[in-house]
């Protein structure tokens, strides 16, 4: 419940829901900060601060609370908090939002996805059931201001496209550098935009710039850029987005596409290989979704060639984002408590 790609993702659950049929608790476990934690905690739910890893603690506090659902936001990630589950401090269980994969707890009943993310088949690979919402089970939001999307993309401002990733570097594989590589040699006056915090470093624009020459790429052709705070602002000068695999963006798509970026996506055969085609085809961008690896170049190199699209795609995405499911904050919130129900009757909590 801070600046994290969780936080922007949950918040209209904290916000929208039924307050005449639903109570909603959040357990704060981690650090807060001045963006987006006050925001939170004035939405109407009601705030635990818990600032102890003491799990047993944590789970006598839950089940105080009389919890009928605890949602754990994080699964195996940094700073979780999955042995409260271990103590089943509520009666039903789920994960989901903040985590890829199945937790592998077996008291932990449910995971939520979408029907994008989690064909029937996938469910082999989850220890818990998987809650399938028809369309997202993200629902981006902007709780604060962003800049203005430029006009004209850089191809048209510039003459020259220029591909990039603001993705996690760690998500960054040779394979997807391989890939990279092939694009930039069918389009070859093309630029590759890549930004990260390692590339503040002088010792991590050595390590990059090692890894692009191994891969064959002409790092002439590359700009790297650091950390910085207004980072929204540099999809101005971007052009195309590609997507990391099979570790795909998040947020990070939310935010090109609502700054006018559209992504290309290479869809994985796993839940968490998939989240930029559930992502760009809640917005009708599936177009944009490969299947293949030379898809993915294929598709890269075709909407270079289509200044006009870019230009286009620029003007509206952020609207079209707006219009669509990854932005509808009522109807997504109706879906999940939906889920919500189908969990209470299945499990006995609701007559």
């Amino acid at each position: 419940f801070h600046q994290h790609p969780v936080a922007y993702f949950v918040y209209a659950l904290l916000k929208c829901y039924d307050t005449d049929k639903f109570q909603v608790y959040c357990y704060a476990v981690n650090q807060d900060d001045d963006v987006l934690t006050g925001q939170l905690r004035r939405l109407p739910v009601l705030w635990r601060d818990i600032r102890t890893k003491d799990w047993a603690e944590e789970a006598r506090i839950v089940h105080e609370d009389e919890i009928d659902i605890l949602v754990d936001l994080s699964g195996h990630t940094s700073g979780n908090c999955l042995p409260v589950l271990a103590y089943q401090p509520a009666p039903v269980q789920m994960c989901g939002i903040g985590y890829m994969n199945s937790t592998g707890l077996l008291n932990v009943d449910y995971f939520l996805s979408d029907v994008y993310c989690a064909p029937e088949e996938e469910s082999a690979f989850f220890t818990e059931k998987l809650l399938r919402l028809p369309h997202t089970h993200l629902c981006y939001t902007r709780p604060h201001p962003v800049p203005d999307v430029m006009a004209l993309p850089p191809c048209q401002r510039k003459g020259v496209v220029t591909f990039g990733c603001f993705n996690n570097y760690a998500k960054i594989t040779d394979a997807m550098l391989e890939l990279w590589r092939q694009i930039l040699d069918r389009v070859p006056d093309a630029r590759l935009l890549l930004k990260h915090q390692i590339f503040g470093s002088d010792e991590g624009r050595r390590l990059a710039d090692a890894r692009l020459r191994w891969t064959g790429i002409d790092i002439a052709r590359v700009v790297v850029r650091g950390f910085s705070d207004d980072y929204l602002s540099e999809y101005n000068d971007m052009d195309i987005a590609l997507d990391t695999s099979p570790y795909t963006g998040g947020l990070t798509t939310c935010e090109a596409m609502y700054m006018g970026v559209p992504v290309v996506t290479l869809a994985g055969n796993r839940h968490g290989a998939r989240f930029g085609a559930s992502l760009l085809t809640n917005v009708g961008l599936d177009g944009l979704v490969a299947e293949s690896p030379a898809e993915y170049v294929d598709i890269s190199v075709e909407l270079a060639s289509q200044p006009g699209v870019i230009t286009e795609l620029r003007r509206r995405l952020r609207q079209m984002m707006a219009n669509s499911p990854l932005m509808d904050q009522i109807g997504y919130v109706c879906e999940v408590e939906e889920a919500y129900r189908i969990i209470a009757r299945e499990k006995g909590l609701l007559a």
